[in-house]
């Protein structure tokens, strides 16, 4: 089977959140760090997960006890970045473990990152188009031409292509901005984009009145 219908026939069946294990070294004499990456942070600058056994797990300290007394100590990164964020710290060996979603596993994986799947989390996380509140649009199509925001590179990007594609539209039918949430949410405040793909974060701009999920 060519490489490509092997992705291909892989990417529908894999998981949107993934733990990834990279190499790291148990021969020194110091006591070891475990490096933990997780590809989201939380609201309000505080580092949590949203969802996932792995974010319970840390705000939980469930590994810190478990390795209590001995000479192991366990840290937690949150990255705002997302997925490409964790493959960047994952490819210059500054994690040991990570959790993220199947797009960019999939691309670390194809780019030659030496990382091994060996659980996973949770699955099928909704994903939400938010347009402002006082927007005229009411389907997909008439946001066609328009500015539309979405995180790159993310498990939600592949999720969004998908959508599209039952749809018959595609990314190139828009003006697609790549941009963080936080990016996203202070513009579509400010009406810089039409419109702009969320995760749970959509209820919360909603509710604000900010903005109003099509």
């Amino acid at each position: 089977m060519k490489k490509t219908n092997l992705l291909a026939s892989l990417l529908p069946g894999l998981l949107s959140a993934v733990l990834l294990l990279a190499p790291f070294s148990l021969g020194a004499a110091e006591p070891l760090t475990i490096r933990f990456g997780v590809a989201q942070v939380g609201k309000g600058g505080v580092p949590f997960s949203s969802g996932g056994v792995a974010g319970l797990a840390d705000q939980r300290k469930a590994i810190q006890q478990e390795l209590e007394g001995s000479d192991v100590r366990v840290e937690w990164f949150y990255f705002k970045g997302a997925g490409p964020a964790v493959n960047e710290a994952l490819a210059n060996r500054q994690l040991d473990f990570a959790v993220q979603g199947d797009l960019p596993a999939v691309v670390a994986k194809a780019g030659g990152l030496d990382t091994r799947l060996i659980t996973a989390d949770n699955l099928l996380t909704s994903t939400y188009l938010v347009v402002p509140a006082d927007s005229p649009a009411r389907t997909l199509q008439d946001l066609k031409g328009k500015r539309v925001a979405l995180f790159k590179g993310t498990n939600l990007h592949l999720a969004i292509l998908r959508a599209l594609r039952q749809q018959g539209l595609g990314e190139r039918d828009f003006r697609t901005l790549n941009m963080d949430f936080a990016t996203m949410a202070a513009a579509l405040t400010s009406k810089d984009v039409d419109g702009a793909w969320f995760d749970a974060r959509a209820f919360d701009l909603q509710a604000s009145g900010v903005g109003r999920i099509l």
